[in-house]
């Protein structure tokens, strides 16, 4: 276990900076324990390279991702609470599958919504303004499951961290109290996304690079020009999405950890609440009997 003090009254800023110092202390062990598996995912996320397209790809490689992810996210909590790799990953695989479906349920449901404004606005007006309404709506929708997702990352951890209750718990008493603690978990996520942003542009160039040159050399081909890539490109191709995906799981890893300080520090306050009930409580059945 290479955190012993996780439930404290952290800040914002306490919760990033003790991630990065429990990420880089001990990245040696983490890596030794996770590479494994981060090597796996990353070898099947980067596939997608020879295909052109990637749709419904997804749908073919979305049964190893789901496990693949599953076993970098039961290795690293191996590390967090002590508990075998096999208890972990059964409640990983549990709450991958969970936000999986839940993911393909929301999505379909944004597009269904999304054609109904489509009908319901008719073919009066032109497709210009169809399309512009059908975006306001889409991103209002986004942003409304956007904001629905985030308690969603204290009842999660909960549920990872415990161990204890049923799969379905997530959506429980453990969500409504992330609803509660919504404006610290958002503010500590924005914070987070825009540093992994600008890591994952710094990371992320050599494959820009590389499907900007696979872009440029299909227009070519388009208006009869020969291929300007070598052979080996797609290989080449292969190899530099799975080193990219390989160091963004690391990113993520600390990202998991920042988002495991924050139930940490949800659960101290909602503990120290109670106990400030139960103490009240308490001095007024004292007064009630005197």
């Amino acid at each position: 276990m290479i955190e012993k003090f996780l439930y404290k009254d952290r800040s914002y800023s306490s919760c990033i900076y003790s991630a990065y110092e429990l990420m880089f202390t001990n990245f040696a062990t983490i890596f030794r324990k996770t590479w494994l598996a981060a090597f796996v995912y990353s070898t099947i996320m980067s596939l997608s390279v020879f295909f052109d397209s990637w749709s419904w790809m997804q749908l073919v490689f979305l049964v190893p991702m789901v496990f693949s992810i599953s076993w970098l996210g039961a290795a690293v909590m191996s590390l967090l609470n002590d508990k075998s790799l096999k208890h972990n990953y059964i409640y990983t695989l549990q709450t991958v599958l969970l936000m999986t479906v839940m993911m393909l349920l929301v999505s379909v449901i944004i597009i269904m919504l999304g054609t109904a404004i489509l009908l319901l606005l008719g073919t009066n007006k032109s497709p210009e303004s169809l399309n512009t309404t059908y975006f306001i709506f889409m991103v209002f929708f986004i942003v409304l499951a956007l904001i629905a997702i985030i308690p969603l990352i204290y009842s999660v951890m909960k549920y990872l961290v415990e161990s204890k209750a049923r799969v379905w718990s997530i959506l429980g008493e453990a969500y409504r109290n992330g609803w509660r603690h919504w404006g610290f978990i958002m503010l500590v996520f924005i914070l987070c996304a825009i540093m992994i942003s600008v890591l994952y542009v710094v990371i992320g160039l050599p494959r820009v690079v590389m499907y900007l040159a696979v872009q440029n050399n299909a227009y070519g081909l388009t208006i009869g020009d020969p291929s300007g890539l070598p052979k080996y490109f797609g290989m080449l191709n292969y190899i530099v999405g799975v080193v990219i995906t390989f160091f963004v799981c690391y990113i993520n890893v600390w990202m998991f950890f920042v988002m495991y300080y924050v139930y940490g520090r949800i659960e101290t306050r909602i503990k120290t609440k109670q106990k400030s009930l139960d103490l009240n409580e308490t001095a007024k059945t004292t007064v009630y009997r005197s």
